[in-house]
């Protein structure tokens, strides 16, 4: 699941989009489309949404990650894959 524009970016301001509105939208288009296919579903967006308050995860088009915005989300997709490996 991917994450919203930077909280005050020039993209959010472009996309027309409350930051709030387009992380819920994602949220739920991506649990969605996860429980239609039956597929993991790694929550980047919800990590970026908590943590992008205290910590610098945008590159500076304010769209795609930083460095620590790539490590988080490599993080979580690993721990998603890792879980679902244990339990089988």
């Amino acid at each position: 699941m991917t994450w919203a524009y930077q909280k005050y970016g020039a993209r959010m301001k472009k996309s027309g989009l409350d930051y709030e509105e387009m992380y819920q939208g994602l949220q739920d288009a991506y649990r969605e489309a996860a429980a239609a296919g039956d597929a993991l579903l790694a929550d980047v967006g919800t990590a970026f949404y908590q943590h992008s308050m205290n910590q610098n995860l945008y590159a500076d088009d304010g769209s795609h990650p930083n460095e620590e915005g790539s490590r988080l989300a490599a993080e979580i997709i690993a721990a998603v894959i890792m879980d679902d490996y244990k339990s089988r």
